[in-house]
């Protein structure tokens, strides 16, 4: 169980061919409100919540409980697309109509009428200072005083509808839109250099591996912190991941592939993945990764105590 696991343990051994992990996968025949999972995140507590088309979803490994508008009275959309725990516990959730936000067990809404630009909510991440960022279809927000402050191109920002955000290691927030990549100091917008031959309008993610560089995810490929282009089995690039042992895992539309030290393997329906359009992946607190996908539900990739020859 998820709640039993009160340490972290080690990530998924690099060395090891993606089919020797085991394998395991949760549909709505097994409690899933709906089949497409566009995110997953792991709160302190140990629950597992999963963001579908029809709902929040918390599992705690055997059991889903789901929150929707028929029972939770703050979610005005089912449509749940980004989460984001911070360091004081409260969980985020971005909807296509409305932030929810979840502390001590009570749920709260924000709209416009509470400060938000737009109902449309896109990622949403937190600073080094603590600050929560979140990305909407009509500027940027930050929270703040138990309300928010916004900015848009008459603050500096390069355009209002924001497709990406990310955090470095350092804490810096990345502001990504279709005119580019800045970063954030204060109130301050700043360009980020990104390679020449990656079109800003097609970044989804950025991942920073641990020696501080930066990979970019974007509609039509991987590319390196030098733009170099990286082979994969597609090219619609989603979400990536930087797990504990730097090992760069990257959701596309065929399948879920990983990048260690130059050789790219791929995990699809081949291998026994129940859909190859992969929109999340995570990296729980155990090592292991899970995978959110399109009408294909939740699958999981762990470590196996025994191998089979």
């Amino acid at each position: 169980l998820l709640l039993l696991a009160g340490t972290r343990s080690p990530a998924l051994d690099p060395n090891r061919s993606l089919n020797e992990f085991g394998h395991q996968a949760w549909v709505t025949e097994n409690g899933l409100p709906q089949n497409t999972v566009q995110t997953i995140v792991q709160t302190q507590d140990g629950y597992l919540w999963i963001g579908t088309q029809e709902g929040l979803v918390r599992f705690d490994g055997l059991n889903f409980t789901v929150f929707d508008k028929e029972n939770t009275p703050a979610f005005k959309s089912n449509d749940i697309r980004f989460l984001r725990q911070d360091r004081e516990g409260r969980l985020w959730i971005s909807t296509s109509y409305g932030l929810v936000c979840r502390h001590n067990g009570q749920f709260r809404s924000f709209t416009v009428d509470e400060g938000l630009p737009d109902n449309s909510i896109g990622p949403v991440v937190e600073d080094a200072g603590g600050n929560i960022w979140i990305g909407t279809a009509a500027g940027l927000s930050r929270f703040e005083n138990h309300g928010f402050k916004t900015f848009t191109t008459d603050h500096g920002l390069s355009r209002n509808l924001i497709q990406m955000l990310s955090v470095r290691a350092d804490g810096t927030i990345l502001v990504g839109t279709s005119a580019g990549i800045q970063t954030v100091h204060g109130d301050q917008f700043s360009t980020l250099p990104i390679p020449a031959n990656v079109l800003p309008a097609n970044i989804t993610s950025i991942a920073e591996t641990q020696n501080g560089q930066l990979w970019f995810g974007t509609l039509d490929g991987l590319y390196g912190p030098n733009g170099e282009t990286i082979a994969l089995g597609n090219n619609r690039v989603s979400a990536l991941l930087v797990d504990r042992t730097g090992t760069l895992w990257v959701a596309t539309a065929g399948g879920v592939a990983r990048s260690r030290n130059g050789k790219i393997e791929t995990f699809t329906t081949a291998n026994g993945l129940t859909s190859n359009l992969v929109l999340s992946v995570f990296e729980d607190r155990e090592g292991s990764i899970w995978i959110g996908t399109e009408a294909g539900g939740l699958n999981l990739l762990k470590s196996k105590k025994f191998n089979t020859f």
